[in-house]
């Protein structure tokens, strides 16, 4: 099928943005009281406007964007309808969760602002869950098209944006270190005991520590099942055949013709119309991109005696925008090599 690039734009940077939230609230959870509540609150505003801009960019799928809010109207039997509404509640519990922890810099931690920091917390993380599942289902309830009709789909959507956005958070959190060690670092003042601040530095480097072997075990964990996915693809047994598509019960038939003198909404919108070479650098990219580099720029901060985390945070930003890279990639592929059965129809044009 064709890919469109709203659609690549709109299920990568969503699923960047739940996984820097996710990222976020396990600092939160598991973490030291080390960071300051402003710069979560950073982190909960960027994972916020990361959704939004997945937003604006699958608006420009539709046909007429104006009459965007019908899409939720076939809630009771379509997941593109059950997409359009988690997503919204999504972004408003992250937002939440943002103004929230801006209040707590601002205000202290007064009892009120902790269970709005909870509350938005826990329908946060029930809204990824489900943002991811009814993206994945809108291709994996698609039984026509047998390469998307498995579970694998939405696990691969999860997975693959859990990896990405806690790739990103152990970044943000590590361009954040240097800060801690400013104020951590020991100066002229007579008498002034300094163990505290170079605990709290101490404690804010475990965490990005902590981080980055999260994001190695959640690429790792993409990796294997993105790898069921293509492996259960390449030995699928696929249904529909030339044989059944003409009802002619021979063992060799092939087309010779596309069957008409021009192109159709046919053959636009179900072939990539891409060459042989570029199909077969894609693969090649989502790999190298998307899971070999980051892989060794996160084990550089994970392993000790490697680089220090403070020094590899804008290094490490540049390793997630090729991993988006990659993801891209990945979703292209996802959709260019989806064998839709009305391709037997038409395959001088593949």
């Amino acid at each position: 099928m064709r890919p469109a690039w709203s659609i690549l734009f709109f299920t990568t940077l969503a699923g960047l943005g739940q996984g820097l939230f996710l990222g976020l609230l396990g600092v939160e959870v598991f973490a030291p009281p080390t960071w300051h509540a402003g710069t979560l609150a950073a982190v909960a505003w960027g994972a916020l406007a990361l959704l939004g801009a997945g937003l604006v960019a699958s608006v420009f799928h539709l046909g007429h964007p104006e009459r965007a809010w019908r899409a939720a109207s076939q809630w009771r039997t379509s997941w593109l309808s059950r997409e359009v509404i988690v997503l919204p509640c999504l972004m408003a519990a992250v937002g939440a969760h943002a103004l929230a922890l801006t209040l707590v810099a601002s205000l202290g931690a007064q009892a009120w602002l902790v269970l709005a920091v909870g509350l938005s917390a826990t329908l946060g993380v029930i809204g990824c869950a489900a943002l991811w599942w009814c993206t994945g289902m809108i291709y994996g309830c698609l039984r026509m098209i047998q390469d998307w009709a498995t579970p694998l789909t939405p696990l691969a959507f999860a997975a693959i944006g859990l990896a990405n956005g806690l790739a990103l958070a152990t970044a943000w959190f590590a361009c954040a270190l240097p800060r801690i060690r400013a104020q951590s670092a020991p100066g002229d003042l007579p008498g002034y005991d300094f163990a505290p601040d170079l605990a709290v530095f101490d404690s804010a480097h475990a965490t990005v520590t902590a981080l980055a072997f999260a994001a190695v075990a959640a690429t790792l964990a993409a990796a294997a099942v993105k790898g069921a996915w293509w492996q259960r693809r390449r030995t699928l047994v696929l249904k529909s055949t030339l044989q059944t598509a003409l009802a002619i019960d021979r063992p060799n038939i092939r087309q010779m013709s596309m069957g008409m003198t021009g192109g159709s909404y046919n053959t636009r919108e179900f072939f990539h119309g891409r060459g042989a070479a570029t199909m077969r650098a894609l693969p090649v990219a989502m790999v190298a991109l998307g899971v070999l580099l980051p892989l060794a720029a996160l084990l550089a901060i994970a392993l000790p005696a490697a680089y220090p985390p403070e020094a590899m945070g804008w290094a490490l930003v540049a390793v997630v925008v090729l991993q988006v890279a990659g993801v891209l990639c990945e979703r292209w592929l996802f959709f260019a090599w989806a064998r839709h059965p009305q391709n037997l129809y038409y395959q001088k044009v593949a």
